[in-house]
């Protein structure tokens, strides 16, 4: 089947400087540099269940295995035995601006390694753009394969935001237009497909449903937030379901993202807030609506981890797509580590 970029791959995004004038976190710091430089070209498949799956990808820094996850750097672990963490989210949970050791799932392997929970397998099932749609999807297929896990954590809300917000109802899926240009050539379903394997910049386009190109369309909050909060709540009743059906707990974090956040600003994050393309109130409002008809599950399955910054001096988030540095991905880290502690015991 023919490869295609990866739709609206956030790692690209950060070679180029997303603030004038004002420096990066990472400046200074040898391997961010290096890493701009030798960025893999994240390639993708079509999925016909996510809109897109990637393929391997190799660099100093940022690797995907053979199954194309996001490679995770842990302790030793018996393949046969080991009890398995399945980690879920989009770009921010995959570990976008992070190094391989540590992104998100890297440092939960460090720290419940640390506190005496050994022989855990922690898989990275991230993938760039993903919301809660294609992470449950994500969770059924790897449930119909017979591989249930010992835990799922999930780190949603800005994609699920965002892209109500361009379509304009939830339940979409980033990459689902693909197959939608598949049917328009009505040559044969496998001509139009590898025709469209040939033409990676405009099936790139089509993945982002041109959100560069017509940042500034976007459907008013009061219309989009309150049926996205709730599409949001019955996919997370769906995932308890099957949870309690395998015998696993299903863990959701509302992510940190900038304009929810009530930390100090740092010149560069101050300037984020200018340069987004996303209306900074309308995300506020969306990700405030998940977090109001997701109180009933507050502390149980359900938890916050957008306010986990509010007090902190040092700059924490590397753009307006909700990336944060790797100190800042440790405390999320941490966060997580703290819920899924008393299930592993």
């Amino acid at each position: 089947m023919g490869g295609q970029q990866a739709g609206g791959d956030p790692a690209r995004k950060l070679s180029r400087p997303a603030v004038r004038g004002v420096a990066h976190p990472y400046a200074g710091k040898g391997w961010w540099e290096h890493s701009l430089r030798d960025l893999p070209q994240r390639v993708a498949n079509f999925d016909p269940y996510r809109g897109y799956w990637p393929q391997p990808s190799h660099s100093p820094y940022s690797n995907t295995d053979s199954e194309g996850r996001r490679l995770t750097i842990q302790p030793p672990f018996d393949s046969a035995t080991a009890r398995r963490i399945f980690m879920l989210g989009g770009s921010t949970m995959w570990g976008t601006g992070a190094r391989d050791s540590f992104t998100i799932p890297s440092q939960v392997a460090a720290r419940l390694h640390a506190r005496g929970i050994d022989n855990v397998e922690v898989v990275n099932f991230a993938q760039a753009g993903y919301n809660s749609t294609q992470e449950a999807t994500t969770l059924v297929l790897e449930l119909a394969k017979g591989r249930p896990p010992a835990a799922a954590v999930f780190l949603d809300g800005y994609n699920d935001v965002t892209l109500a917000l361009k379509v304009g109802e939830p339940g979409h899926a980033n990459g689902e237009d693909v197959q939608t240009i598949i049917d328009l050539g009505r040559r044969t379903f496998w001509q139009e497909l590898i025709g469209l394997g040939r033409h990676s910049n405009l099936v790139h386009w089509i993945q982002v449903r041109g959100a560069e190109a017509d940042s500034t369309r976007f459907f008013p909050a009061d219309k989009i937030c309150g049926p996205t909060a709730e599409y949001f709540r019955k996919v997370t009743r769906s995932v308890q379901g099957m949870s309690r059906e395998y015998g696993f707990p299903a863990l959701y974090f509302l992510q940190p993202q900038h304009v929810l956040s009530k930390k100090p600003q740092t010149p560069w994050e101050r300037r984020l807030w200018k340069q987004g393309l996303l209306p900074p109130a309308s995300v506020s409002r969306c990700m405030l609506a998940i977090d109001t008809i997701m109180q009933p599950s507050l502390g149980k399955t359900y938890f916050r981890a957008f306010d986990l910054f509010d007090n902190d001096t040092a700059s924490v988030f590397l753009d307006d797509h909700a990336h944060i540095t790797e100190t800042a991905a440790g405390v999320v880290a941490d966060r997580i580590v703290d819920e899924l502690v008393p299930y592993l015991q």
